[in-house]
């Protein structure tokens, strides 16, 4: 990784298997050393700064993409490098579409849990304009930050909004918080023990409260109404 890294000020990284997974690719070999490859070669190669995309701290029960990511933090706050984290929730353009059983095109959503429990939503947008926000900015320098939506929302209150954008009912299938756990349990790789566990902590839900960071950072950001309005014209 040193040649692409050479001449480079900053390195901001988002490289994980949970969605672009390609042939042999594994949780370890991706988001955890081979993030720790990356930040080792921008090290080697005098970086100015590192800005690596984790994710929210209130995603904290025990399974490998989990476990990748807090290791890789923690070896980039004691690699000498200054950094920035980047701690977002769920995304919606990952949990609110067809790739994770919302299926808004045929009215059809998988909610995970009881569907109470509330999320702040979030889109990959913002952070990427957040990450923007954070380069050569002396506040954001080795500081962390948990990232969420403009509001925080229950899944059964995420498909109402879509119904209304829509125009109609959706059809709602439950998984139990019960069913998620014994897919982590029985996942046959880390792949699959990652998504369930990331199945389990939506049943747990995660409000992230951005009203300093927003003070902070101004920034427009994406509500799930938007996300609904945008993806349903399409």
């Amino acid at each position: 990784m040193r040649p692409v890294c050479r001449h480079v000020r900053t390195v901001i990284s988002t490289a994980s298997v949970m969605v672009s997974r390609q042939p042999d690719d594994t949780v370890d070999l991706v988001d955890g050393h081979g993030q720790q490859d990356l930040i080792d070669a921008a090290k080697s190669c005098g970086v100015d700064s590192f800005v690596y995309t984790s994710f929210s701290g209130g995603i904290d029960r025990e399974f490998p993409f989990r476990n990748a990511k807090r290791d890789v933090e923690r070896y980039l706050r004691g690699s000498g490098l200054p950094f920035t984290i980047l701690r977002p929730t769920f995304y919606m353009e990952v949990w609110l579409t067809p790739i994770s059983g919302f299926d808004y095109v045929n009215r059809r959503a998988t909610v995970y849990g009881t569907g109470h429990n509330k999320i702040s939503w979030l889109s990959f947008y913002d952070v990427a304009r957040f990450a923007l926000m954070c380069i050569d900015n002396a506040d954001a320098r080795n500081g962390t930050f948990e990232l969420g939506g403009p509001e925080a929302l229950s899944p059964l209150d995420v498909v109402r909004i879509f119904e209304r954008a829509a125009g109609g009912s959706f059809e709602v299938d439950f998984v139990s918080e019960q069913a998620v756990s014994d897919e982590q349990a029985s996942g046959e790789n880390s792949w699959s023990r990652s998504v369930a566990g990331l199945r389990r902590c939506y049943a747990d839900g995660d409000v992230v409260d951005m009203r300093e960071i927003r003070e902070r950072f101004p920034m427009p950001m994406t509500s799930v109404r938007d996300h609904a309005t945008r993806v349903l014209a399409h």
